[in-house]
């Protein structure tokens, strides 16, 4: 196959102006030999016939070639000239609603490397049909792809820095490592897309859907993730350092050893949440629903956890140390092996369910549902 596509290129490139060139070059070649052997008397002409090739042949030989030397750069500019206009035609195709047309634009510049070396940075690609194209390795920096229909396309380790998204249709989309920085993905749909190990840092995927997407590894620090659903999305081991993620949603997803450090979580559903072993040191949960979470071994030393919602929630051997747990419902929590030192527990409700560190006794600020006199403070 690949000795077959090397053959046809070789015979694409036998323009009639390069045999033309290489004919001159070697009738150019051919007179100066002849004049050279006929200067060593080795041709066995007639004196007329040898004077007119020692008068003519220096000249006639180099003047060929010079015309051969200017024939290939006129074809060398004629070809770039037409490479330039098959690239830009190429990639208007791209942008075309017609899935097959882009399909096979996006094939053509593959080929030719130009999805590749750049040539489709910053390209117009607003409302392309490029479902379920071969994107792969493409740079796409700075391009237009709003409402472009990116479904199911292959865009494993493409380029999309400061590419703008907005309302991009994404879903199952394979985006592993792709660099996604600073790229506008307001309302974009990325629902069950594969984000895994992608870049996502600066990204503004405002009222974005990323349910039952794979984020695995991925690079989401700082990111602002105000109200994006990520229901049923697995966030293993993905950096969400100082992310911005105040009412998301995030019920039933896999942030187990997520790194949330510093994270503004205020008032985000993490309802059935995974969050085993996830670093949550100095997070602000404030209000967060947190209801049967698992948070087992969770760091969330220095966290704000004030009116969070921790009902049924499994903290087994987590890191409580120095949490604010002021007005936090604590009901049917799970704190066994927990480190609860220093932490603020005003007001913190709990019952008969909760379970304790072993010879923790609750602080007479928090509240006791069961007590009597406790139920009667909580009314006053």
């Amino acid at each position: 196959m690949i000795i077959i596509r090397i053959a046809r290129r070789f015979i694409h490139w036998w323009t009639g102006l390069r045999l033309v060139g290489f004919a001159l070059l070697a009738l150019a070649f051919l007179i100066g030999a002849l004049g050279y052997l006929n200067q060593l008397g080795w041709l066995y002409l007639t004196k007329t016939a040898q004077q007119i090739i020692a008068d003519f042949y220096v000249n006639a030989s180099t003047d060929l070639a010079s015309v051969a030397i200017i024939i290939f750069v006129v074809e060398a500019l004629y070809q770039r000239r037409e490479t330039e206009r098959e690239k830009r035609q190429l990639i208007v195709q791209l942008g075309s609603s017609d899935g097959a047309s882009a399909r096979e634009a996006a094939r053509a510049l593959q080929v030719r490397g130009w999805l590749r070396d750049g040539s489709v940075n910053k390209a117009n690609l607003h409302a392309a049909n490029l479902q379920e194209a071969n994107l792969q390795w493409a740079s796409l920096r700075e391009a237009n792809l709003r409402q472009a229909n990116l479904q199911g396309a292959n865009l494993k380790y493409a380029d999309l820095q400061d590419a703008n998204l907005t309302d991009a249709n994404l879903q199952d989309a394979t985006l592993t490592e792709a660099d996604l920085q600073d790229a506008n993905l307001m309302r974009t749909n990325l629902q069950d897309a594969n984000l895994t190990e992608a870049n996502l840092q600066g990204a503004s995927p405002y009222e974005a859907s990323l349910q039952g997407a794979n984020l695995k590894y991925a690079n989401l620090q700082g990111a602002g993730l105000t109200g994006v659903s990520f229901q049923g999305a697995s966030l293993y081991e993905a950096n969400l350092q100082g992310a911005t993620l105040r009412y998301a949603d995030l019920q039933n997803a896999n942030l187990m050893r997520a790194n949330l450090q510093y994270a503004n979580l205020k008032e985000a559903n993490l309802q059935d949440a995974n969050l085993k072993y996830a670093n949550l040191q100095d997070a602000d949960l404030t209000q967060a629903d947190l209801q049967d979470a698992n948070l087992k071994h969770a760091n969330l030393q220095d966290a704000d956890l004030m009116s969070a919602n921790l009902k049924g929630a499994s903290l087994w051997a987590a890191n409580l140390q120095d949490v604010d747990l002021e007005q936090a419902d604590l009901r049917g929590a799970l704190l066994g092996a927990t480190n609860l030192q220093g932490g603020n527990m005003s007001h913190a409700k709990y019952n008969d369910s909760t379970v304790w560190p072993e010879g923790f006794t609750p602080p007479p600020e928090a509240i006791d549902l069961e007590d009597e006199s406790d139920q009667e403070e909580l009314l006053e």
